[in-house]
């Protein structure tokens, strides 16, 4: 479990930082209109969280209270 929860946070912190870093390539992949850059630009920290979470949460559903063991 815990190289699965390692990978999987890797993985959403690249795809995070690409999207942190990289926020024109995104935007103009899908768009010109530069309310839709501003909006993106206010909703990436959000976007960032939730993809970081969703990332752990894939994870750590597999769990059950079984798998503890004291």
């Amino acid at each position: 479990m815990g190289v699965s929860l390692k990978l999987s946070l890797l993985l959403g912190l690249c795809f995070v930082l690409a999207l942190a870093f990289g926020p024109n390539i995104w935007i103009q992949m899908f768009s010109d209109s530069s309310k839709i850059k501003e909006e993106l630009a206010s909703l990436t920290p959000f976007l960032s969280i939730s993809i970081l979470l969703d990332s752990v949460q894939g994870v750590l559903s597999g769990l059950n209270n079984s798998s503890f063991s004291f």
